[in-house]
């Protein structure tokens, strides 16, 4: 009996500190700064990543294909040519427009635009003007030259040659009347080749010359070939006709 009165004592005491330690209060954490998870970036296949804005960084497209304010375009000059609004795909490639022999750009929307003896700054503005007038509420136009295109103008060959008119200076080349004849397609049937009229300098201070243009050809005597410049002409009469 004295056995069964102690086993129960001690039963009841267990149970009591059981009771009280689920009464107690859990002691408080230490909590430090809550933040927010950010989630690890990771740059991977397909992954697309914002540029930062960077203001400064910016680069204003017109400002970086600022039209050539000092060559004057002539025939034969390449031009690339892109209206910033019409918001073309990144990839897209930009548009090249040659002059024309006859001095123009076939421009996009407008047509021929003349743009002889002017500088890309002015062909731009001139064609801001234009689209602005019929297509657009405001056209930022971006026109410059291509790099290696720029020529530097003209000579006019006629008379006895295959292909009378204009011959184009290339850039980085002398030209002389032997090129300059050849670029109008070589002689005709009967040219005086030994009395070719050279016009340097058209106007009240031109130069007139007679070059033996037979000795060049014939005879390797490229000492007597003359050196042209933009404007100069070149005339090949024709010589009688021997039966």
């Amino acid at each position: 009996m004295t056995r069964f009165f102690l086993i129960l004592g001690l039963g009841i005491c267990c149970a009591a500190h059981t009771v009280a330690a689920a009464d107690s209060p859990a002691p408080a954490r230490s909590v430090g700064p809550v933040f927010a998870e950010i989630p690890p970036t990771t740059v991977g296949a397909g992954s697309v990543v914002a540029p930062a804005s960077n203001p400064a960084a910016t680069t204003n497209e017109t400002e970086t294909a600022l039209a050539d304010d000092k060559h004057r375009l002539v025939a034969g000059d390449a031009v690339n040519f892109r209206i910033v609004e019409d918001r073309d795909p990144p990839n897209t490639p930009q548009k090249v427009l040659v002059v024309s022999d006859s001095g123009e750009l076939d421009v996009p929307y407008i047509g021929l635009v003349k743009v002889e003896r002017k500088t890309c700054r002015e062909a731009k503005q001139e064609i801001t003007r234009l689209l602005e007038k019929d297509y657009y509420y405001k056209a930022t136009v971006i026109l410059g030259l291509v790099s290696g295109t720029k020529l530097l103008g003209r000579v006019y060959v006629y008379g006895e040659v295959r292909i009378p008119g204009p011959v184009l200076l290339p850039p980085n080349e002398t030209f002389s009347v032997s090129k300059a004849i050849v670029g109008a397609g070589g002689f005709g049937e009967f040219a005086k080749k030994n009395k070719v009229q050279v016009i340097q300098n058209p106007g009240p201070e031109q130069k007139v010359m007679i070059v033996d243009m037979e000795e060049v050809f014939e005879k390797a005597m490229t000492e007597k070939d003359v050196t042209l410049n933009s404007g100069d002409r070149v005339f090949v009469p024709k010589r009688g006709i021997n039966f």
